[in-house]
């Protein structure tokens, strides 16, 4: 039998009394992967592509490479990881991400859940040193409370008006923790 994910409230319910000796092997296999077993990730590795960044936050479209996932639909074409059916919880966001930008420019990544600023960022500031562009690293670990079908995506903005991004290795993933 195929193992299910299922809402904290399920397996509360589910496992909440064994009095009748009604817990199943199924059932409690249901509750291992439902407690650990949610998660996605996108990444880019020895990226080469670049987007140009203004100062008006807007989805970071560099995503190359759908990442392990369970319980988590992972979209390099909408650049997203969305909350699968009965993935409700909080999940533990990280973004780790190295890249090469316009010399001076700042950059600002941002969480966003279904497109709305969450408040959770990150930054660096691009260096150019002797005529040579130096990569740049930023990384942001939060938590962020997200039920089924809700969109997770990275936004990026500059203090520039115009400066290309080069993201040359990069992790976005979720894991539910709660």
């Amino acid at each position: 039998m195929t193992d299910t994910i299922r809402t904290r409230s399920a397996i509360l319910t589910l496992l909440a009394d064994n009095s009748s000796k009604g817990i199943s092997a199924q059932d409690l296999r249901d509750a291992v992967v439902s407690m650990w077993g949610v998660f996605g990730e996108l990444y880019i590795a020895s990226g080469s592509s670049s987007q140009t960044v203004t100062q008006t936050a807007a989805v970071m479209s560099l995503w190359s490479n759908a990442g392990e996932s369970n319980g988590v639909t992972v979209d390099t074409s909408d650049n997203e990881l969305v909350i699968g059916t009965n993935g409700d919880g909080t999940y533990r966001v990280n973004l780790d991400i190295s890249f090469v930008g316009a010399a001076g420019a700042k950059y600002v990544f941002e969480l966003r859940k279904n497109g709305n600023a969450t408040g959770k960022r990150a930054q660096g500031r691009a260096v150019l040193h002797k005529d040579e562009d130096y990569s740049q690293h930023a990384g942001l670990l939060t938590y962020v409370t997200a039920v089924a079908t809700d969109s997770l995506q990275i936004y990026v903005e500059s203090d520039k008006a115009s400066a290309d991004l080069k993201v040359t290795d990069a992790q976005f993933s979720v894991e539910r923790v709660y």
